[in-house]
């Protein structure tokens, strides 16, 4: 007899479809899955091969759903998820009972069954004095490990933080963030995660046992800054995004309404009902800063490169990084009526912009009096006056 615990918010055991799992018939149905991602319920599982953690959903876009349940069967111990994600972002589920300092000789195994091969595993690796300058807070990446080869099979998982390994990873930070130095003292492991790619159909996975070791505890001083999972989510802008000539703020569909902001108060903008404002000042930090805590997107136009007086589409010098000079900007806004013979220009000043914004790529907005076509082959929203 299968003994299921159920976390009734996610599950309902009925006699329904059946689900085959390592060699055994569970009757088992999924209701309907809506709503937001369901966290996994927090439940203590062993079984002969050791301790099954509690996994939770780490990171996830806002159109997932995911569902979670504990599982006991003849011994075994594992807890399942279902995964509808059609986005175009991953799911990140993460076991965070692992916390070691890193170093070269830590290695993970994680036993894992699911329906779709290329779930990969990793290391979830916390940089304590290293600020992410997307989110303000402690810089964390991911050192990935293996692939599920091979999908309706059980394979263990192998993840080991070898210097080789690290560095690598290390690379593709310092190239993401378009930085040559990332202080990685006291790097420490926070956890173990899968990470899980979009995909056309629901995808079902038992996660069991998870072992990892030779643990370094961290220093004391350095517990209390270890941030944890589920925390409110407080960003230094409204999101903005452009997917499928639709507007996404703060990842929910929109239709865009915003003036100019002359500095009046984030009240002001409310009553008037609109979801964003145009700045004039992109670095007026404690002014744009109070008008995102309150939900309003700001737009806001970039610093301009001074540009060859005989060429005006050439640049003669740089934009500052704009993650570090603008961070509470949701998007640029980089033109109103720009005829057709000022588009070179604006195209120029358009891949300063991209390269100065690598860190937090934010789109680009324009309106133009022509020439829509090529304009929307570079800006990601364009208007037509």
């Amino acid at each position: 007899m299968t003994d299921v615990v159920d976390n009734e918010a996610s599950f309902k055991i009925t006699r329904g479809s059946i689900v085959r799992v390592a060699g055994v018939l569970l009757c088992l149905q999924l209701p309907a899955i809506c709503g937001h991602h369901v966290a996994a319920e927090e439940l203590s599982l062993r079984d002969e091969r050791g301790a099954v953690p509690a996994w939770h959903v780490e990171e996830a876009p806002s159109t997932a759903r995911v569902a979670s349940q504990a599982v006991r069967d003849k011994g075994q111990s594992f807890q399942r998820f279902r995964i509808r994600n059609h986005g175009n972002s991953n799911v990140i589920l993460a076991a965070r009972q692992h916390v070691s300092v890193m170093h070269p000789e830590l290695i993970a195994t994680v036993r894992l069954h699911t329906t779709a091969a290329g779930i990969r595993s990793g290391l979830l690796i916390l940089f304590p004095h290293q600020t992410d300058p997307r989110t303000g807070e402690p810089l964390v990446t991911i050192l990935r490990g293996e692939i599920h080869r091979r999908a309706d099979s059980w394979q263990d998982h192998t993840i080991a933080a070898t210097a080789a390994a690290y560095e690598s990873q290390m690379r593709r930070v310092r190239t993401e963030l378009h930085r040559p130095d990332i202080d990685d003292r006291d790097a420490t492991v926070i956890g173990v995660v899968l990470i899980v790619e979009p995909m056309p159909n629901d995808v079902f996975m038992d996660i069991g046992t998870v072992e990892f070791g030779p643990v370094v505890a961290p220093p004391a001083e350095l517990s209390v800054s270890l941030p944890q999972p589920n925390r409110p989510d407080k960003p230094a802008r409204v999101p903005f995004e452009v997917r499928l000539n639709t507007v996404y703020l703060n990842q929910q569909p929109a239709i865009l309404q915003f003036i100019p902001d002359h500095g009046e108060g984030a009240d002001f903008y409310s009553e008037l009902g609109v979801n964003a404002v145009w700045a004039p000042d992109c670095r007026d930090d404690a002014h744009l800063s109070q008008l995102q805590n309150r939900g309003i997107a700001v737009l806001a136009t970039p610093p301009h490169p001074k540009n060859d007086e005989e060429n005006p589409a050439r640049m003669q010098t740089s934009v500052s990084p704009l993650d570090q000079l603008c961070p509470h900007v949701s998007a640029w806004y980089v033109g109103t009526r720009v005829a057709p013979d000022q588009l070179m220009h604006l195209l120029s000043w358009s891949r300063e912009i991209r390269n100065a914004d690598r860190v937090l790529r934010r789109s680009l907005l324009a309106d133009v009096a022509g020439a829509e076509g090529p304009a929307s082959r570079e800006i990601d929203l364009v208007g037509i006056s």
